[in-house]
């Protein structure tokens, strides 16, 4: 038993180690990480879907503290102060903005006109409408509408409480109360909770990845499928040179997928440091899990293409076809919706397990059933 599982080992190793010599696979090996740095490269520069302008004609309480609210969180909108109004509206119509907001001089007079005549408030500049821009419009309300809301909780007041009848003193006093009574009431907890379908709560992280790290995982899962066509186009050749005439061909079936499992296994733990390196490595168990399922399928799915093609040239002219198919079917930068189209990809459910337990079922048996097709497929060729 020893002696078998040293000659196992052995092979694996040599295996391994011949695949050095395959330029196209030092490639593949040094694709992934170029890619990922150079996405991390960009996310740290200054990046948002939305570029707008804010410009402060004074430099206010209540202006400054619009501002911090809508420069200082992460968003991908972002939101950059300028101190000149007529160069920032130079700049909208040259296209370096998408949009420019005006936080007026006395706006808290502006505020008080605002609630009685309906007077505008805030002056936005746009080139154009769009979707995108309303949302961020809905960004701007929700930064102005606490101190509407104070200075309409304020009138109500002063008129509760005869406020014009008062002395200087009084006014004054009655001001601080109720600026000390309305803070106090503020709420720091959220309204919404978030969780996964399963249950399992999702916490935010302060040091959240950007918007261009998102599709981080789904490109790494892409790159160990495409690995893995490699790996079976890599089986061809050898079979067709002959390096493979030792094995019965009644077990050929089985010695493909444990030469691409040989393999595919260092890949696989590849993709996990990866991952891990670019701090997307929460979930733990589950991580893995879904790691180990995603090699498993990307094995099975070569596989089937391998043995319905079975030439090595209709299987490189595949590769583009099938790499369009998984960035379209898996939700990597969108998600298409359309689940028949969706299920046959393996990176599907890799990127929903990640998140939803619930997919682990249908993932075990899409990869059985990929196997099951590939041996069927295997014995009627056979």
């Amino acid at each position: 038993m020893r002696k078998i599982a040293g000659k196992v080992f052995t092979w694996y190793i040599l295996l391994n180690k011949r695949l050095l010599k395959r330029y196209s696979f030092i490639l593949m090996l040094v694709l992934l990480p170029l890619l990922l740095f150079g996405l991390k490269s960009v996310s740290k520069e200054e990046s948002g879907i939305l570029h707008i302008a804010l410009v402060l004609e004074e430099n206010s309480y209540i202006n400054n503290e619009i501002k911090k609210e809508l420069t200082d969180k992460e968003s991908i909108i972002l939101i950059k102060e300028e101190r000149n109004k007529d160069e920032a509206l130079s700049m909208l119509k040259s296209g370096k903005f998408d949009a420019v907001w005006i936080l007026p001089k006395n706006i808290e007079e502006k505020i008080n006109k605002y609630l009685s005549k309906g007077d505008y408030l805030i002056e936005v500049y746009e080139k154009e409408n769009s979707i995108i821009l309303n949302l961020a419009r809905e960004k701007l309300y929700k930064a102005v509408n606490p101190f509407i809301s104070y200075q309409v909780y304020k009138k109500y007041m002063h008129k509760l409480l005869s406020y014009n009848e008062l002395n200087d003193g009084e006014k004054k006093a009655i001001d601080t109360d109720l600026k000390k009574y309305y803070n106090k009431q503020d709420i720091d907890k959220n309204l919404l909770k978030f969780a996964y379908i399963d249950g399992d709560e999702y916490v935010e992280k302060q040091d959240k990845k950007t918007y261009l790290l998102s599709p981080v995982r789904g490109l790494v899962a892409m790159w160990l499928v495409l690995c893995a066509m490699a790996v079976n186009i890599y089986f061809l050749q050898d079979e067709k040179s002959g390096l493979f005439v030792w094995i019965d061909r009644k077990s050929r079936w089985l010695f493909s997928l444990a030469y691409q499992f040989a393999i595919m296994f260092n890949l696989a733990l590849f993709s996990a440091l990866i991952l891990w390196l670019m701090k997307m490595g929460e979930g733990g168990l589950r991580q893995l899990l879904a790691m180990g399922l995603l090699l498993v399928s990307a094995i099975a799915f070569t596989s089937l293409l391998r043995l319905v093609f079975r030439n090595i040239n209709i299987l490189i002219s595949f590769i583009p076809i099938m790499l369009l198919y998984l960035l379209i079917s898996a939700p990597i930068f969108i998600d298409i919706g359309y689940k028949g189209i969706q299920g046959l990809s393996p990176i599907y459910y890799y990127l929903n397990l990640v998140y939803d337990i619930s997919y682990l079922l249908p993932y075990t048996l899409y990869t059985g059933l990929c196997l099951l097709i590939g041996f069927a497929i295997f014995k009627f060729k056979r």
